[in-house]
Formats: structure tokens, sequence, C-alpha cells
């Protein structure tokens, strides 16, 4: 092997014992790229170059023998680089280990998607899940998207999480109220009274201007609530409608706003 090689075999803390091919085979495939499944069926094979593989390109999961797939290090690792979709062809038995969804999901909430019913519809195992991971919400059971303390959870920790909530939810003004407060743009998924609510869309343009953009069309052209919003954000002055619009306070609001940006 040339000093290059060496040198490079020496950063990656290549186990010097390894033969000559899978050496080689390892520097290739953390190169990234899809170049693993263009190694040798025995190199493929090879669960030191496999999990070498996976962390530098997740998608070599795919070409992986089955016994890779029920291997909790390897899989994991492919998930590390944002690729959930690799927990869609883990092995089954790891697809209902509640433990290892924990660990996969701390990763990415994102491949609760591929978790069974039963389990998204438990509670006791999803309510943590819920509170410390902006996805795992999303995929929840029905059931848990219309538990109270399970909805008000969700948009603690990500207010985007409105847009999962039951739709007895989207017009309940405590959690609207409470999405909306941490970001203006969550009132697109409130219901349509709540747009129409002043108390809710001052809340909302308050802490995003161009949250104004989904309240109902009266609010839009309330002086109070333009005021608001373009005081958070002087772009919101292009969601105002009617003769407000054109209203010289408006503008001179606006263009003060836009001389302190």
């Amino acid at each position: 092997m040339t000093s290059t090689l060496i040198t490079k075999l020496n950063s990656l803390k290549i186990d010097n014992s390894y033969s000559d091919e899978k050496k080689k085979a390892i520097l290739l495939v953390t190169g990234g790229g899809s170049k693993f499944q263009n190694l040798s069926e025995e190199m493929r094979a090879d669960r030191d170059v496999i999990l070498a593989a996976v962390k530098h390109y997740c998608k070599s999961l795919a070409w992986a023998p089955e016994y890779a797939k029920d291997d909790e290090e390897i899989v994991l690792a492919s998930s590390a680089l944002y690729d959930f979709d690799n927990f869609e062809i883990a092995s089954d038995r790891l697809k209902t280990n509640k433990n290892f969804i924990v660990a996969a999901a701390e990763k990415d909430g994102n491949i609760l998607r591929y978790v069974d019913g039963y389990t998204r519809q438990d509670k006791y195992f999803m309510f943590p899940l819920i509170k410390n991971n902006i996805w795992a919400f999303r995929w929840a059971g029905d059931n848990l998207k219309a538990d109270r303390e399970c909805a008000v959870a969700a948009i603690r920790r990500y207010s985007g999480n409105l847009a999962y909530v039951s739709v007895d939810f989207r017009d309940d003004r405590e959690i609207v109220k409470l999405a909306v407060s941490d970001n203006g743009w969550a009132l697109h998924h409130a219901s349509t009274r709540l747009k129409d609510d002043k108390d809710i869309v001052l809340e909302a343009v308050r802490s995003n201007g161009n949250g104004l953009v989904h309240a109902s069309y009266r609010l839009r052209g309330d002086r109070e609530v333009v005021y608001a919003a373009i005081n958070e954000n002087v772009m919101a002055h292009q969601y105002v409608v009617g003769d407000l619009y054109w209203d010289q306070g408006v503008f001179d609001l606006a263009e003060g706003q836009d001389q302190k940006d």
C-alpha cells in the first residue's frame, strides 16, 4: 500500500490485522456514495465493512445481507445520517423492539411511521417521545392526537404540531393560543372560528407578523391587528387587505420599521 493509503488507514483507526482486501474495502466505502454495492459478496457480508459503509452513506444498508438489518448498531448507525427510511428495511424484530424504537426515534422521530399502529397508540410508550422529539407526535395514533395532555406536550415541543392535533383541538382556544404564541405561523392550522378571534390573532402576529396571512379577511383589515403584525415584521404589510392597506398611518409604520431593519 502507498504511504497515502497507510496514512488514511491510520486516521480511520482501521485494525492492522484486517486483510488488505478488507482495508481497501473500508477505505472505498468511507469515501461516501454507493460504492458499497460494487464490493465483492464477501466484503458486503463483512460486519466491519458494512458498519463503515452505513456511517458514510446510509443507503448502503439496502445492499447489505439480511443479518445486518437485524443488527441494532448497524441500523442505528445508518439512521444517524438522517435517513429514517432505513428503519423500514430493518428486521421485523427490531421494528417491534421498544427499546430499539426509542433509541432510533431519538435520532429521528420520523422512524415512528414504520412502527405498528398498536405501539403508536400506546400513551405510556409514546408520551416521553412526544415530549422530547419534534416529529414523534406526527406519527402518534389518532387517540393520542385527541388526548389533551399529549397535544399540549407536543405543541410545547414544537408549535407546528398544531397541524396534527384532532380537529376539536384546532378549535380549542387554550391549545391554539399555546401554539401561536410560540410562532404565529401556526395560525394556519387553527379553525376558521379562531382565525377570526382577535385575541388569538393578536397573539399570533405578535410572535410572527407574517402569521397575518392566515387570519380572517376581517382581521387582516383590523388596524390594531395590522399594526401589531407590522411592528413584528414589516413584510406583514403585504397581507393587509381593504382600504387599510393604503392607509397613510400603515405606510408610515411600515416605512419606519423598514428603516430600523
